[in-house]
């Protein structure tokens, strides 16, 4: 929205904008894909990360923007009303998604990341799952 004219400008039809670290792009679900949009030139590209039951809310970067974190629905869900869900990333450069190994109940889960060295990530996340496994069941 410009502030001056009151002037609102739609960058993308999708859901949880995020903006990136630096500030130079806007991350968006839409559907199954991410869009990100440069709000400068107000252009848009729209990326596949080959799994399915994306959601929105779980989607977040990294502090260096090189990656996001997403959390989508797992095809083996219990049949009642939880929903089931893995944790995982997207690597900002080839837009693969890596699984993380942490599955969780609900929504509303999501990653925040914390500023480490890159060699420091998979211990972290190593961590991160054995603490979810002693996590007692709900």
């Amino acid at each position: 929205m410009d502030v001056a004219s009151h002037q609102t400008t739609y960058l993308a039809r999708a859901d949880a904008p995020r903006w990136s670290p630096a500030g130079d792009r806007i991350a968006l679900t839409d559907g199954d894909d991410i869009v990100i949009v440069d709000p400068r030139t107000k252009r848009s590209e729209t990326h596949s990360v080959g799994i399915s039951g994306v959601i929105a809310t779980g989607l977040e970067w990294s502090p260096d923007g090189a990656f996001l974190s997403l959390v989508h629905r797992t095809p083996d869900q219990p049949g009642d009303s939880r929903v089931r869900t893995v944790l995982g990333i997207v690597d900002t450069g080839t837009w693969k998604f890596r699984d993380l190994g942490i599955r969780l109940w609900g929504v509303t889960a999501s990653l925040r990341w914390v500023n480490l060295p890159p060699r420091n990530f998979d211990q972290l996340a190593r961590v991160l799952v054995e603490a979810c496994k002693n996590e007692p069941s709900r």
